[in-house]
């Protein structure tokens, strides 16, 4: 798919301009979302391909109410255990769209 070699591409190139800013001894920060900082396929293994070198990643996940194992999260990203060295649970954000609520207030100021 497209979609893939965009986010393959995008890994790649946020891997080197990571590796060409990182400080010797001291390392690098990205913060980025969950499918980059995969390491089985993000930007932590295109640093590993490209340079050989090894990073630490945290996967930031929302909270799903029915969720209670670590398998279930795994599942939502086809693996068998989650493709992060740590997990940060977040409060899931709400579904509610606040977009709509401003059109329904401006609706009524020009009617």
């Amino acid at each position: 798919d497209s979609m893939v070699l965009v986010q393959r591409a995008r890994d790649a190139q946020l891997a080197e301009r990571l590796h060409a800013r990182s400080v010797p001894g001291q390392g690098a920060v990205l913060i980025a979302g969950t499918g980059h900082v995969r390491n089985d396929r993000g930007v932590p293994a295109a640093l590993q391909r490209a340079f050989a070198t090894h990073s630490l990643t945290v996967g930031l996940i929302e909270v799903h109410g029915q969720w209670t194992t670590m398998p279930r999260y795994a599942e939502e990203f086809d693996v068998a255990a989650l493709p992060f060295d740590y997990v940060w649970f977040t409060p899931r954000a709400s579904d509610e769209d606040h977009c709509a609520e401003l059109r329904t207030q401006m609706a009524h100021k020009s009617s």
